[in-house]
């Protein structure tokens, strides 16, 4: 079972802020990582796909 994870920059600490947030907007259920602002690349990548395939 595949498992998606949304990381958010933000100063908050509380994932639990964002959970209903993601369900409403995207309609799937999620794990969100917060990370300091500044943290994430700008390089335009949206999505990116750990899956291993083994």
């Amino acid at each position: 079972m595949d498992v998606m994870t949304v990381r958010i920059e933000t100063r908050a600490s509380n994932p639990k802020l964002y959970e209903g947030t993601l369900l409403d907007t995207l309609k799937l259920r999620g794990k969100v990582e917060l990370v300091p602002p500044g943290t994430l690349p700008n390089d335009g990548k949206v999505i990116e796909d750990l899956r291993s395939y083994e």
